[in-house]
């Protein structure tokens, strides 16, 4: 495994790419087709709470992407309980947007139940003032038992 010996060679597993302002583990979250890599990257002590150049943390990428991050999101809470590394679920990107916030705005239902689930605050506002039931009012994408 490449990944392995670069980390072993003494590879910063939180470095971020100048030009993306990213993380290898933000780009992997991602695609979740990397377990391996991901789980090598945590281990090697990689933040999977750590922001990117715009603030975002992986899970804010997860909630962001357009692909289903369910099982991202699933491997990166079972991750953080397994190593005693608590995810922070409101955590704010620079617009003041949690991640319950981008996922209701990308309108993925499974991964809003399961921030809510978590512990996700639905109370908090963005910096523009919008809470999550906000978003749901202007966009109505969400089924009323949401």
């Amino acid at each position: 495994m490449n990944s392995m010996i670069f980390l072993e060679l003494g590879q910063d597993p939180n470095c971020f790419v100048e030009k993306t302002g990213r993380s290898t583990l933000h780009s992997l979250a991602l695609t979740c087709k990397s377990v391996k890599v991901v789980q090598l990257l945590w281990k090697r002590g990689a933040d999977p709470n750590g922001p990117d150049g715009l603030g975002s943390t992986t899970l804010h990428d997860i909630c962001n992407s357009y692909v289903d991050g369910m099982d991202s999101a699933e491997m990166l809470f079972k991750f953080c309980h397994d190593e005693s590394r608590p995810v922070k679920i409101n955590a704010r990107d620079r617009s003041g947007n949690t991640p319950l916030h981008v996922a209701l705005k990308t309108r993925y239902i499974n991964i809003v139940e399961l921030l809510l689930r978590k512990g996700a605050d639905p109370t908090l506002a963005n910096d523009k003032g919008e809470t999550p039931l906000h978003i749901i009012a202007v966009a109505s994408c969400c089924p009323p038992d949401v």
